[in-house]
């Protein structure tokens, strides 16, 4: 996202996106995942490190369900460049943070279910209190629908 003004004294490069050869991709696109391999393959080829961590968002899918063509696209992608991590020698790990299922039901309306409203309901309004924490600032994708809460709940 800000691999263009990247600095030698507080990144150890300078525009990492002009080294690249690649323009700053979208923040809400396949193409940052895809930015972030293609930087790895180059760092891994020209600096050799002995441990190097890329994280990718999962844009593609939040917005894309499994066998669909764009999110099809986008594992075809990942995998040739998992190919050219490997094919150069890289020890690979490849973990993820959840699974993936609809967040609606088969009519199309939210399948949501709001803590909040349980605990007004179960404890009487505003006894107890839910916090739905999204530790990154970048949302949209999310949709606000995370699965993890913190309630906080009256002695």
């Amino acid at each position: 996202e800000k691999s263009d003004t990247t600095t030698v004294a507080e990144h150890g490069i300078a525009n990492a996106a002009k080294w690249l050869g690649k323009p700053v991709p979208e923040v809400y696109s396949a193409e940052l995942s895809e930015f972030v391999f293609a930087a790895g393959v180059k760092l891994l080829r020209e600096w050799r490190p002995d441990v190097m961590y890329l994280t990718t968002t999962d844009y593609v899918q939040h917005k894309y369900a499994p066998g669909v063509k764009k999110a099809n696209d986008f594992y075809e992608m990942f995998d040739k460049y998992l190919a050219e991590l490997d094919e150069l020698g890289a020890a690979i790990v490849v973990t993820a943070d959840h699974g993936m299922k609809p967040k609606h039901k088969a009519d199309g309306t939210p399948d949501v279910v709001y803590a909040q409203d349980l605990l007004d309901e179960w404890l009487g309004k505003d006894k107890g209190r839910v916090i739905l924490p999204i530790t990154d600032p970048y949302v949209v994708h999310h949709g606000a629908l995370g699965s993890f809460a913190t309630a906080y709940l009256p002695k």
